[in-house]
């Protein structure tokens, strides 16, 4: 015997607007054949009773739920099994618990006010409300089965690439790792070629400072040199002056011997001054000139000891 139909309670009652749009029965029937029932017809739906609405809906439960009636049956049987005299009851159990995975399925299918009634004496009207339910939540299902799918391959792809990744970041985690212990066991040597720069800087900027003196003197000597030189042409030209003098002299031969050697004594000097003032410039010359040789030498030996330390710094 079935248990008597449940009252609605008060949510329940209130919550009775459906959100799906209402099916024709033909509509319903195409379904249903889908689904593998077959031998529903245009009556079952416009008239239906208890065992046929029993027969779909345990279609619909399997179909969605995938629980069928040995399932039900099984659960039922254990249940029974747990009571007293269970055998007695074992009928109303398995419409306990049917009603309970309709009900179930008609909430997931926005149908809040199904009760058992609706299985035990199912109206026409409400019953096509139901099925267009199940209908609509059917396909609803479906096309989310569809994205669920695709969602699914790309949570794979997605998976794949996570595990790629992480293969990626351990091999980089491990040369980073690889890196640093050989960063750390060449700091030392690091620190010695540093501290060799340095000093090598150090050098090179005493070597500059030391060339930039020594460039001073050299412009300091080559000005001494160009006014020696000066001096040289001003005694040359005096020496070819005193020449010149001493030959037109020489052209005017006196005939007294007093005037003679009087002229020749005067000459004499003029000659031996000059003579002087000639070896003095030209000492002073070679004195210039051993000078500019010196600085030439000195800056030619800076230069050697500038490229020697750049190009130690780059060894």
């Amino acid at each position: 015997m079935a248990p008597p139909s449940q009252p609605q309670t008060a949510p329940e009652a209130l919550v009775g607007v459906t959100s799906f749009p209402q099916l024709t029965v033909s509509e319903i029937l195409e379904q249903l054949y889908e689904i593998d029932l077959l031998w529903v017809t245009t009556e079952d739906i416009n008239k239906p009773t208890y065992h046929s609405a029993q027969s779909i809906f345990l279609k619909w439960i399997e179909t969605l739920n995938h629980v069928g009636r040995d399932d039900i049956e099984e659960q039922a049987e254990r249940l029974a099994l747990e009571q007293d005299h269970g055998e007695l009851y074992k009928q109303a159990l398995f419409f306990t618990l049917f009603y309970q995975e309709v009900r179930i399925l008609m909430k997931a299918a926005q149908v809040h006010n199904f009760t058992s009634q609706d299985l035990l004496k199912p109206q026409p009207k409400k019953f096509k409300k139901h099925m267009s339910a199940m209908v609509n939540f059917h396909r609803f299902r479906l096309d989310r089965l569809e994205d669920h799918d695709v969602y699914q391959n790309e949570a794979e792809e997605f998976t794949d690439i996570k595990s790629e990744l992480v293969v990626d970041v351990d091999r980089l985690r491990e040369a980073i790792r690889a890196k640093k212990e050989q960063l750390e066991d060449e700091a030392p040597r690091a620190q010695v070629i540093r501290e060799e720069c340095q000093r090598l800087s150090d050098e090179l900027v005493s070597l500059k400072s030391e060339q930039t003196e020594i460039l001073k003197q050299r412009d300091v000597l080559n000005s001494k040199k160009a006014n020696l030189v000066e001096l040289q042409m001003a005694l040359q030209t005096e020496i070819r002056l005193g020449t010149d003098k001493l030959r037109r002299l020489q052209s005017r031969i006196v005939t007294s011997p007093k005037e003679l050697k009087n002229a020749l004594t005067m000459l004499n000097e003029e000659l031996r001054e000059g003579k002087a003032h000639f070896l003095d410039t030209q000492r002073k010359a070679k004195d210039l000139d051993a000078r500019v040789a010196l600085a030439r030498e000195v800056e030619e030996v800076s230069k050697a000891r500038a490229c020697r330390v750049v190009s130690g710094r780059h060894f």
